[in-house]
């Protein structure tokens, strides 16, 4: 397929790919989603290694969520890590508090966030910016929902009962 081809296109959505060689060993993948009714326009880099492609996803489950994991260091990243974040519906959340920003933007369905004792509704398209420290509760609103969340690798939560979690999919 030729380079900024369009390859599929179902609904409102228009996806355009790209591949660009950037080494004996790596490439980058470049594809664009043009959602017109979110009036969205998401570009997502993706580096596929020889030995760690991201095709392949590590699944992890907590707390009644699943967490795919797709960019991280133990997959090549640096300074990233990027998950897609599975939430069924009516799902109640851990309140905790990250040692790092997280930036979570809503896929699919319904989330509703409590920031800082804020409670807020989140839907398709929107976007969430949880600061260092602050208090967040990520519960499913009535048919589930999905997010993309990215932050900085070392990102640890404390809980309400002063537990720790160490999330591996962003270690």
């Amino acid at each position: 397929m030729p380079s900024g081809a369009l390859r599929a296109r179902r609904g409102r959505c228009l996806a355009q790919e790209r591949h660009l060689t950037l080494g004996a060993r790596e490439k980058m993948l470049f594809f664009r989603v043009r959602a017109a009714k979110h009036h969205l326009d998401l570009v997502v880099y993706r580096r596929i290694h020889a030995r760690c492609p991201t095709r392949r996803r590590h699944l992890f489950e907590t707390h009644g969520s699943s967490f795919s994991s797709y960019v991280a260091p133990f997959r090549g990243s640096s300074q990233l890590c990027a998950w897609r974040l599975d939430v069924p519906a009516g799902l109640e959340g851990v309140p905790h508090r990250p040692s790092r920003e997280e930036v979570l933007l809503v896929l699919d369905g319904e989330l509703h966030v409590t920031l800082d004792g804020e409670r807020t509704k989140v839907r398709p398209g929107e976007v969430v910016l949880v600061p260092v420290g602050s208090e967040l509760c990520v519960d499913g609103g009535p048919t589930g929902a999905s997010a993309w969340v990215t932050t900085t690798p070392g990102l640890e939560a404390v809980t309400a009962n002063g537990s720790r979690i160490t999330p591996p999919w962003a270690q």
